[in-house]
């Protein structure tokens, strides 16, 4: 297993979940922001407590995240209201991305029909 010394997970901080330094920026955050399309440098200056390291860590993460919390990660992302653009993107790379128009729509068909 992997040690990351630059996430923390405490449950007194954003309900456990994975954040950088123990501070309220939490790992999803991160890599939402990139799957949409930032640079680390765009994320920084919006971010200015986040370090070229705290990103490159984020991302070190993905990989060994179990499939389940893969899924809650573009789920997450499409509530957040990416564009079809980065949804296609993660589905041609064989993510699980559905955007949330889509997911209205599916909706709307399994009511109607």
């Amino acid at each position: 297993m992997q040690a990351f010394e630059r996430i923390t997970f405490d449950p007194k901080i954003m309900q456990g979940m994975a954040c950088i330094r123990g501070m309220r920026i939490t790992v999803s955050l991160v890599l939402s922001l990139v799957a949409n399309g930032l640079t680390h440098e765009e994320i920084i200056r919006q971010y200015p407590d986040l370090e070229e390291e705290d990103i490159k860590e984020s991302l070190r993460m993905l990989p060994g995240l179990e499939e389940k919390v893969i899924a809650d990660l573009m789920k997450f992302l499409a509530d957040m209201g990416i564009s079809m653009d980065t949804v296609h993107w993660l589905r041609s790379h064989g993510h699980d991305a559905i955007h949330l128009s889509e997911e209205r729509l599916h909706r709307i068909r399994t009511t109607l029909f």
